[in-house]
């Protein structure tokens, strides 16, 4: 192959980690795959005694792969690495028809361990290059998967020697772990992804890295700073919208003392900024440009606006964080939405001057000469 497959397993940012489990029969070919996923070469192997364990890192998943021994002196050690395992790869030698019932037994027995009981099963048909070799339908046959209950399986017809099938197969492993992330998100947040634009994108798959769920406070009138701290302090009202602006980010730390919460102002100078305070623990207001339906827009400040970031999704296809989103509340929507960080850190950089109809409104504390630089542009609040 023109490609080594550790070429294609360069992925160094936003890596998951996954314990996967490969057994099977003596001279299945378990090392052999092993090596050829690690270094895209063939290594001469002799029988493994006890195991070898490599990382190997793909689709930014980091998968730490024990290769267990598989002849039947060493097989009853296998349960000594059950625990914690996520996936669990089982390789078969496609030509040894006389000890195909012996794997089948053996792969039940590992099925039944509670440990392994969520475990995602992945079949290596392997060694497909042999002419005597039984294909995938035969083996599935032979296995008895068909008669597996609430395990999710499949099986790919392999070759080692050449790499053939093992791309695929670790293909579908990799998109069944990050299924099997998503699933465990709360309701709020799968529902606020759902409803999102970016859910129709099906080439993007997204870890929950921090969450904190918050309830939704709707706002009455132009209260948008003071409602996004209500949501963060659980107070409902305060009535300090004209008297203390909030089109000035520096007042909000001010009054946060008054409720003994402690609150920073930071400047927004990287995209990763609020990635990593949002890690640390802190919930963040920011302020920004929305458009009709309160989402990030570019209209220089003319429709300023807060909003509560609790929670970040990490999109784990890209090395860069273009395709990221965070997890908001505002004061006009009870539901919970999901956001581009990227258009969200370039609407809040964009934040230059006030509406002017604003200025006129008694109902708002607009910075005198109307611009909103230094008030809020490049500026979000930790809690």
């Amino acid at each position: 192959m023109g490609l080594t497959f550790s070429t294609l397993f360069q992925q160094l940012f936003g890596k998951k980690q996954m314990r996967i489990l490969m057994v099977g029969l003596d001279a299945a070919g378990k090392t052999t795959i092993l090596y050829k996923l690690k270094l895209g070469e063939i290594v001469t192997t002799i029988p493994t005694i006890g195991f070898n364990v490599e990382t190997v890192e793909y689709k930014n998943i980091s998968f730490t792969v024990w290769d267990v021994g598989g002849q039947d002196k060493i097989r009853p050690l296998w349960r000594h690495y059950f625990q914690n395992t996520q996936g669990l790869i089982f390789v078969v030698d496609s030509n040894d028809r006389e000890r195909i019932g012996e794997a089948r037994d053996e792969l039940q027995r590992m099925l039944s361990e509670n440990e392994l009981q969520d475990a995602i099963l992945l079949i290596f048909a392997n060694k497909q290059d042999l002419p005597n070799a039984m294909n995938a339908a035969e083996i599935t046959d032979k296995l008895g998967l068909h008669s597996l209950r609430n395990r999710n399986w499949y099986i790919q017809a392999t070759c080692a020697t050449n790499g053939d099938g093992l791309c695929e197969g670790l293909d579908w492993l990799a998109n069944q772990l990050k299924n099997l992330r998503m699933e465990t998100w709360p309701v709020e947040v799968i529902q606020a992804y759902n409803r999102s634009k970016f859910s129709r994108d099906e080439t993007k798959k997204y870890e929950l890295i921090v969450y904190k769920p918050i309830e939704s406070v709707l706002q009455d009138g132009p209260q948008c700073g003071i409602v996004a701290l209500a949501m963060a302090m659980n107070i409902h009202s305060c009535n300090t919208t004209v008297n203390y602006s909030m089109f000035l980010a520096r007042v909000i730390p001010n009054l946060c003392q008054q409720f003994n919460l402690k609150a920073a102002l930071h400047q927004w100078t990287n995209i990763t900024d609020l990635i990593e305070c949002l890690k640390s623990n802190y919930i963040c207001l920011v302020p920004y440009d929305t458009d009709a339906n309160h989402e990030p827009c570019l209209k220089k400040g003319h429709r300023a606006h807060w909003l509560l970031v609790h929670g970040y999704l990490k999109e784990l296809t890209s090395s860069s964080n273009d395709y990221d989103l965070v997890l908001v509340r505002h004061g006009r929507s009870k539901n919970l939405g999901a956001f581009s960080l990227l258009d969200l850190f370039q609407s809040n950089k964009q934040l230059i001057e006030a509406d002017p109809k604003r200025r006129l409104e008694s109902n708002y504390c607009v910075p005198q000469n109307g611009s909103l630089r230094e008030t809020l542009c490049n500026l979000f609040i930790t809690i």
